[in-house]
């Protein structure tokens, strides 16, 4: 099973390998309406739903994959049923919940911004490793990557499984 929870129209759908796509089970979360139509009708066989991610109740241990490329900013959201996390950071809020959901042995691969392995005080990181996750990989990608992007970028591989990387504190 592979969840997408910030899935706009489908970039990391379209590029799946097509036998990991046809032997999976995907669900693709997109609140923004236009992009989730896009989505939609670009990807019938996929399961989708328009709604914020926060707002999809779903089964703890439940994916063994997480992919995508969460919102990044400051801001907060309201999550009823996961308060400690959302706490957080959008982006932090997205992983450690990612991390939630994954059975173990599963991995999450985000696309997300330099905080989440820069910063080392009162982290999410701590919360994502209470909850089984190691780091497997990050990559610090280019400042010029992405046209008009205002943040660096890292690619980061999280796994549900005990591994000795001490990574909580490290930049």
């Amino acid at each position: 099973d592979i969840l997408e929870p910030a899935s706009g129209n489908g970039v990391f759908i379209k590029h799946m390998p097509k036998a990991m796509r046809e032997n999976s089970k995907i669900l693709a979360i997109e609140p923004e309406p236009i992009a989730h139509t896009i989505m939609k009708s670009l990807y019938p066989d996929i399961r989708t739903l328009n709604k914020k991610f926060e707002d999809v109740e779903l089964q703890a241990n439940s994916f063994d994959l997480v992919v995508g490329n969460p919102p990044y900013g400051s801001w907060t959201i309201e999550d009823k049923r996961n308060p400690e996390l959302a706490k957080h950071a959008i982006h932090h809020y997205f992983s450690s919940r990612g991390v939630r959901l994954l059975k173990q042995n599963g991995i999450l691969a985000f696309v997300i911004n330099a905080y989440f392995m820069d910063n080392i005080f009162d982290h999410v990181r701590d919360v994502i490793t209470k909850e089984g996750g190691s780091l497997l990989a990050a990559y610090r990608l280019p400042d010029n990557v992405f046209q008009n992007a205002k943040v660096t970028t890292d690619i980061i591989f999280i796994t549900k499984t005990k591994l000795p990387t001490r990574w909580q504190k490290t930049k």
